[in-house]
């Protein structure tokens, strides 16, 4: 299989660097815990932690079909949590901002697989997509943010919590990261 290397572009926009200690993929199974947060957090910064996340994206073809690959990554070395303010209620907030990334990746997965793809669009289409949901994602992370004002506004927070959970159900059939799309030869 060759790498779709047309994608770089959208592969640069939605991935950060990451360093040291391996990214670790958004699981179900797998929450959130303050030992995933190596970063030095910085003595004067207003905020309480701070959540490195971006989607991880690999796109493969062999002619006629794509390989996909689409899904959060939390990175440990860009992440960090004031010691002093570390607790569980704090803990959930940031698994929240994960969990929005994973709401807007199985959109996104089910977007995917409702175009028609060729050989001519395939790579335009998939940008677009990509610049869509990662601008998606940008509004909804800062939305969620001023809403429960980083977690301080308690009812807002667990309005949060409640939504993000259901929309993770309603969209559960697009939760695998993986997935293949046909692309049409014109």
């Amino acid at each position: 299989m060759k790498i779709f290397s047309v994608l770089i572009l959208a592969l640069v926009i939605l991935s950060s660097t990451m360093r040291g200690q391996e990214a670790i993929p958004w699981s179900e199974d797998r929450l959130l815990t303050w030992d995933d947060f190596q970063h030095k957090a910085p003595k004067h910064h207003v905020a309480s932690a701070m959540s490195d996340i971006t989607f991880k994206v690999d796109i493969k073809s062999d002619g006629e079909l794509l390989k996909v690959f689409i899904g959060p990554s939390f990175n440990p070395d860009g992440s960090w949590g004031k010691e002093k303010d570390r607790n569980d209620y704090l803990l959930k907030h940031e698994q929240v901002h994960f969990d929005i990334y994973e709401v807007n990746a199985r959109k996104l997965r089910k977007e995917l697989r409702t175009k028609t793809l060729t050989s001519v669009n395939a790579s335009s289409t998939i940008n677009h997509l990509m610049e869509k949901y990662n601008k998606l994602n940008s509004t909804v992370q800062e939305r969620y943010d001023s809403e429960t004002n980083h977690s301080i506004e308690v009812k807002k927070q667990e309005k949060w919590n409640a939504e993000i959970a259901d929309e993770l159900k309603e969209y559960s059939e697009f939760s695998s990261p993986e997935f293949d799309v046909p692309i049409e030869m014109k």
